[in-house]
Formats: structure tokens, C-alpha cells, sequence
């Protein structure tokens, strides 16, 4: 009763609700986890989800960034890229001639 005065009924049901996600049925766990957040500055269940969704947010930006710089240093060979253009070329049913005739097109409109 001492959390819900303190903390209100909202924060104590958020806790029991998460507990009961775990399989975890003693107050005990949810003390735990009450104290935790508490621990975290978090005292209201606005606060909690608030933390939450910054945490996500700066998990996925994260993981996002490692994987775009882990891809630009890879470094591909030749031959892999060149068996994946003919497997593209394969699945369209393009010809070769048609592929090296695009090809020169594109290099005049870089150029």
C-alpha cells in the first residue's frame, strides 16, 4: 500500500502487469522492479514509457548506424558482384547484349 500512496495506482499496476508477463507471481518481483525504476528517477508510468521510447529510439539508431558502416567497409569482390548482376539479368530475361548495351548508355549520361 506504501508504493500506491507514494507512487499511485497506475505505477504499481504497470509493475504487477509486467511481472505477470514474465511468469513472475510474488510481490517480491514486483518490488523489484518498482525499486529499479525508482532507482531509474522513474516515479510515474508517463515517465516510464517516455524512458522507454527514448531507449528504443536510441537502440534502433544504433543498431542501424553499425550496420551501414559495417556494410560500407565490406569489401565485395568482383566476381560476387558479377554473379549477381547475370543472376539479375537471368530473373528478367534480358539478354547479355541488351546489359552491355545499358551499360554504355549509362557510362555516356555519367560521363
Amino acid at each position: 500500500m506504501s508504493w500506491i500512496y507514494e507512487f499511485g495506482d497506475d505505477f504499481v499496476m504497470e509493475a504487477m502487469k509486467r511481472a505477470l508477463e514474465r511468469g513472475k507471481f510474488t510481490f517480491g518481483y514486483v518490488k523489484g522492479i518498482l525499486n529499479a525504476w525508482v532507482k531509474q528517477g522513474i516515479q510515474s508510468v508517463e515517465t516510464l514509457k517516455a524512458k522507454e521510447i527514448a531507449m528504443n529510439n536510441a537502440r534502433r539508431s544504433n543498431s542501424n548506424s553499425q550496420y551501414r558502416n559495417a556494410r560500407n567497409q565490406e569489401v565485395v569482390p568482383d566476381w560476387f558482384l558479377e554473379r549477381k548482376r547475370k543472376k539479375r539479368i537471368h530473373k528478367q530475361n534480358v539478354s547479355e547484349e541488351d546489359i552491355v548495351k545499358m551499360e554504355e548508355i549509362l557510362k555516356k549520361y555519367k560521363n
